[in-house]
C-alpha cells in the first residue's frame, strides 16, 4: 500500500507491507517496566515515499533495532504469512505504523540493492523449511526490476478489466461524468487487481531480477554485442509505453529496441492508448484514430500502413490524446471517415 493510503486507515488496521527512504532514525526507547516485561523495547524510524508523504514506523522488537547508517536507504517492511507484524496505529492526532516482531524488514542500499550483510530475521522466518525459504523473494532485485514487473502484470490487467467495461455498457450509453467515474473506478480496480498479483507472486519469489550473462574473456569481441542486447520483449515493451505516455520517447532508439525483440509499434500504440478507451470507449479512440490517419493522408503522404501510422502518432502521443479529449461523437460519423 502507499503511503497515503495507509494514512487513512483506521486504528489497528492491518497492512500488507510498505516501501519507501529512511529519512530518519531515532534512538531506541527505554522500554517502561510493563514493556520489557512483554520483550518491548520501541524505536521510532521515518519513512518517505519521495513525494512529500511520511509515516513514523514504530519498531516494537529489540532484535530489529536498526543504526543510523541506515538513513537514506531504501526500506521494505512486510506482514507475515499469515498477515500480521504490520498494523496501523491511532493516537490522539498522531499516527503510526506498529511494526512487530512478527514483521519483516528489508533493507536496501541507495543504489536500491541491498545493504551487504543486512538482513532482519524475524521467528517466522527463522522456522521456515528450506524448500519455503528458497521461495521467498531475492534479496537482489531492485526497484527498475519491481517496477518493470508491477507494470507488466498492470499492462494485462488493464485491457481486460476495459474490455468487461465496454461489454457491460454498451446497450446503455452513460453520460460523460458517469463514464469518467465508471472509468476511474475501473482503474482502480485494475490497480488493485495487479497490486494483490504482485504481492503474492514477489512473495512466492516468482518476481527474481533480470539476468544478463556476462560475457567470457576469450569471447571475441564481435560475438558481445547479441548478449549486452538481450532483454526481455514484455519489459521493453512497458519501458517504450511508458517514454510515450511520459512524452519522452527517443524515437530512433526505440525503433532499433523493437526491431530488435520482434516488437511492432502497433503493440506500442495498443498499450499506450488503453486507459482512453476506458475514459473515452473505444468508438470514440478509433474514430479518432481513423480522423487522423485520413487527414495525414489527404496532406499528400502518400500510402501509410498502420504500422507506420501508430509509429507518427506514439511520437506524437500528446496531441493524440488532446484530440481524444476534445472529440465529440455528434461531430463526425465513423462510418463517413476514408480510409
Amino acid at each position: 500500500m502507499t503511503i497515503p493510503e495507509i494514512l487513512l486507515l483506521p486504528h489497528k488496521s492491518e497492512i500488507d507491507r510498505v516501501a519507501g527512504t529512511i529519512t530518519a532514525v531515532k534512538a531506541p526507547k527505554e522500554p517502561s517496566a510493563n514493556q520489557a516485561s512483554h520483550g518491548i523495547h520501541t524505536q521510532d524510524i521515518t519513512v518517505s515515499d519521495g513525494s512529500g508523504n511520511e509515516i513514523v514506523a514504530q519498531i516494537m522488537s529489540k532484535d530489529m533495532h536498526l543504526p543510523p547508517k541506515v538513513r537514506g536507504c531504501k526500506i521494505l517492511i512486510s506482514a507475515s504469512d499469515r498477515g500480521t507484524g504490520l498494523s496501523m496505529n491511532v493516537y490522539k492526532e498522531n499516527r503510526s505504523l506498529s511494526v512487530s516482531k512478527w514483521a519483516s524488514v528489508q533493507i536496501f542500499e541507495a543504489d536500491q540493492r541491498p545493504e551487504s550483510g543486512q538482513k532482519t530475521p524475524t521467528r517466522k522466518e527463522d522456522k521456515l523449511p528450506d524448500r519455503q525459504q528458497a521461495a521467498q523473494p531475492a534479496n537482489r532485485m531492485t526497484v527498475e526490476d519491481l517496477t518493470n514487473a508491477f507494470l507488466d502484470i498492470m499492462f494485462g490487467v488493464s485491457p481486460a478489466i476495459a474490455s468487461n467495461l465496454r461489454e457491460s455498457v454498451a446497450s446503455s450509453p452513460l453520460s460523460e461524468t458517469a463514464a469518467l467515474e465508471i472509468s476511474k473506478a475501473t482503474m482502480d480496480n485494475a490497480r488493485c487487481i495487479a497490486t494483490t498479483v504482485f504481492i503474492e507472486a514477489n512473495r512466492q519469489g516468482l518476481i527474481r531480477p533480470k539476468q544478463v550473462q556476462a560475457p567470457k574473456a576469450d569471447v571475441p569481441q564481435e560475438s558481445k554485442a547479441p548478449i549486452a542486447n538481450r532483454a526481455d520483449p514484455a519489459v521493453v515493451l512497458s519501458k517504450i509505453v511508458q517514454s510515450v505516455r511520459e512524452g519522452n520517447l527517443l524515437i530512433d532508439k526505440a525503433d532499433d529496441a523493437i526491431e530488435r525483440n520482434n516488437l511492432s509499434w502497433e503493440q506500442v500504440y495498443d498499450a499506450s492508448s488503453a486507459y482512453l478507451i476506458t475514459l473515452y470507449s473505444r468508438e470514440t479512440v478509433d474514430c479518432v484514430y481513423d480522423r487522423m490517419k485520413a487527414a495525414m493522408l489527404s496532406s499528400g503522404v502518400g500510402t501509410m500502413d498502420n504500422e507506420r501510422f501508430c509509429r507518427e502518432i506514439c511520437n506524437g502521443f500528446s496531441t493524440f490524446v488532446e484530440e481524444v479529449q476534445s472529440f465529440k461523437t455528434t461531430e463526425i460519423d465513423p462510418d463517413d471517415i476514408p480510409y
